[in-house]
Parts: structure tokens; C-alpha cells; sequence
């Protein structure tokens, strides 16, 4: 036990933020087709304290949703049966959801 009283745990005892902000993306072609197994890689941009990555594939209808974002990322996608790719630096509030359209160019032969 200490003599002197409680430790002081300086900055460790701050409050942590935790990520509240919802953004769904549909991802087409020029065309308005959706890409389906489109991979969108998510990443935080706010700071260099908390880091944040996360990524996952488009459904049939070229969606795809994400909980627990920061307040900026950015979002990358890559279709790799057209070739496709795209990146973009987006603000994502709190609330609310924030829903994209993503559309990319395809490289088809």
C-alpha cells in the first residue's frame, strides 16, 4: 500500500471515445450495376492515438454497412472481377447513418 495516497495515473485515466458514426455504401458501375464481392476497406484518419481499420465484401445488390466508424476515414474499394478501384476521404457524423454511392470504373475485356 502506498504511504502518500493514490497513485497519480496521469492521461491513462481519460475518458475513453468510442466510435458511434454508421455509414452503408452501394457500390456500382457507371451503369448503376451493383457490384457484388467488392471489398471495402475502411480506415480512421482522426488521429494518431486510436486506430482504426476494418474491411468487408459487397452483397448481391453492391451494399455493404458498417458500425462504430471514426468521424473521418477513408473508404477504398477494389473489385477484382472488373478490376475496379476507388478511393475517397469522407466525414462521417456521430449520428445517424451516412449512406454512399460508390461508383466505379471498370476495366472489362
Amino acid at each position: 500500500m502506498p504511504k502518500d495516497g493514490p497513485v497519480d495515473l496521469g492521461d491513462a485515466h481519460e475518458r475513453v471515445k468510442f466510435n458511434t458514426g454508421r455509414v452503408t455504401l452501394t457500390i456500382t458501375d457507371y451503369a448503376g450495376r451493383p457490384l457484388q464481392k467488392a471489398r471495402v476497406d475502411i480506415e480512421g484518419l482522426n488521429d494518431h492515438r486510436d486506430y482504426f481499420r476494418t474491411a468487408a465484401f459487397s452483397d448481391v445488390f453492391g451494399r455493404v454497412s458498417f458500425s462504430g466508424v471514426p468521424e473521418r476515414v477513408r473508404i477504398s474499394v477494389w473489385h477484382s472481377e472488373t478490376r475496379a478501384n476507388y478511393s475517397r476521404v469522407v466525414d462521417v457524423p456521430p449520428t445517424g447513418i451516412t449512406e454512399l454511392r460508390m461508383l466505379v470504373e471498370t476495366y472489362e475485356e
